[in-house]
């Protein structure tokens, strides 16, 4: 590959916004990516950035899934004891929203095991 300002010259590496090449008169190293020199600079770190921030919200993700089970788990629970107090009507509800609950909360702890698997390979 050549460069795309010196077509004489070989290429070093590409831009990580344009994915031109670059020789090493043309290019910027912004230590996680290359960029055009005086061109695509900020349009690389903004990149970056946001590649940072996937990470950390990718990283509190299990703890969410994990949280919104407990919810559901804690809130079928509930709906069982309080129909079971008031009447059979209720009860029979609370049966029926604890079995959709504990449905939902097993299909999203097999979704968060995919989910993890997909993502590490």
């Amino acid at each position: 590959m050549k460069c795309y300002n010196h077509q004489e010259t070989d290429a070093i590496g590409q831009c990580k916004h344009c994915y031109k090449g670059l020789c090493t008169d043309c290019l910027a190293d912004l230590g996680s990516g290359l960029a055009c020199k005086d061109a695509h600079e900020e349009e690389v770190e903004l990149l970056n950035s946001l590649i940072e921030n996937n990470k950390k919200a990718y990283s509190q993700t299990t703890k969410s899934i994990f949280m919104s089970n407990f919810y559901l788990f804690l809130m079928g629970v509930l709906f069982v004891g309080f129909g079971y107090e008031r009447s059979k009507f209720l009860m029979y509800f609370g049966i029926l929203c604890i079995g959709y609950w504990v449905v939902l909360a097993v299909y999203n702890f097999i979704n968060l095991k995919k989910f993890k698997t997909d993502y590490e390979t």
